[in-house]
């Protein structure tokens, strides 16, 4: 679910609903925004009926990197550097979603089977395209 006027993301995560927000492109640093994570429990507010003050089972805030690459798209291949070393990265925000389609992709590559995708696809999502 998206509270598309605030810009917050909904999501169900071990039984609870986790809340999210802001991105912030280009930046190294994972301090959690006071101002930002009150922009998000105001719109849980306001959009949840019943949602409260201060809800009884509420987690502390946290911020982190997310895997992004310069072209959006993720990396998915061997490496080539070591005949057995792979990657499985660069999702985004859909890591989750994309788990099982990308976990597939890299099976079919690390077992040398023939893939769904394209050739073309592959070659986009290769590692080697950097």
């Amino acid at each position: 679910l998206t509270l598309e006027d605030t810009r917050v993301a909904v999501t169900p995560l071990n039984g609870m609903l986790r809340l999210a927000g802001t991105m912030e492109f280009g930046s190294r640093n994972d301090d959690v925004n006071d101002i930002r994570v009150e922009a998000i429990r105001q719109a849980a507010r306001q959009s949840f009926r019943d949602w409260g003050e201060n809800p009884t089972r509420e987690r502390a805030p946290w911020a982190g990197s997310r895997p992004m690459t310069p072209d959006g798209l993720p990396v998915i291949g061997g490496l080539g550097t070591a005949k057995n070393a792979y990657i499985n990265s660069g999702h985004s925000m859909l890591g989750l979603t994309l788990a099982p389609a990308s976990a597939k992709v890299l099976t079919d590559i690390m077992l040398d089977r023939s893939s769904s995708l394209s050739t073309d696809l592959l070659a986009r999502i290769s590692p080697h395209r950097f």
